[in-house]
């Protein structure tokens, strides 16, 4: 019987809960452990009620200090940087908290216990192992490779299309613009921004270039 993969979702955001619905619905992996700053209580609300997603389709509770869902306890922390022991018993950490990315401290969670570590941006060169799209290069990835980045939503977007075009046509050289949703870094009303004004432009009201 084959061994379901244990994950720690550090940074429970946007994508630390989109993952953790999608691999409610799989039987190979489940997230065992959470890091967040958030108290238990917003983050057992935020995955229960989703805006763009909908209601978890689930049963979703909070008991002593853990989060329950259907029945399942996951195990819930809240420190800056991880360590052995919130890493005990689980195999593989996805850091989507958007911090923290720097080699060294990376290789320090390969060091508590974890098998690997995947993140959920780009990383600086040098710092991943290799970085994957899935539907692009997969099957790049090496036992070795224990470092892995997913790279850009930017990435995913275009990244497929480019490689089909590229296959099909070969694609000497090319321009691309993005126009990107906006996210919680965004302010919802006009407002200051310590590196560029423009980005303190109401986000749901503007194209920030």
């Amino acid at each position: 019987m084959s061994h379901t993969k244990r994950i720690l979702v550090n940074g429970f955001g946007r994508v630390g809960r989109a993952l953790f619905r999608l691999l409610e619905t799989r039987k190979e992996a489940e997230v065992a452990a959470i890091n967040d700053p958030l108290p238990a209580d917003q983050l057992a609300y935020l995955l229960k009620y989703d805006t763009v997603m909908g209601r978890f389709p689930g049963e979703v509770s909070i008991q002593e200090g853990a989060l329950m869902v259907n029945g399942r306890r996951v195990a819930l922390t809240h420190c800056e940087r991880l360590s052995a022991r919130e890493l005990a018993g689980c195999d593989v950490v996805v850091n989507s908290s958007g911090r923290n990315n720097t080699r060294e401290n990376l290789e320090t969670i390969l060091e508590h216990g974890a098998a690997r570590v995947f993140v959920s941006k780009p990383l600086s060169s040098g710092v991943a192992d290799r970085t994957i799209l899935m539907g692009v290069n997969q099957h790049e990835l090496q036992p070795k490779d224990r470092i892995i980045s997913a790279g850009s939503c930017t990435a995913h977007c275009y990244a497929p299309i480019l490689k089909t075009l590229h296959e099909r046509w070969q694609v000497q050289r090319g321009y691309m613009m993005t126009v990107h949703a906006y996210t919680s870094a965004q302010n919802m009303v006009d407002g200051g921004h310590e590196r560029d004004p423009r980005r303190g432009r109401a986000g749901a009201q503007n194209i920030v270039p």
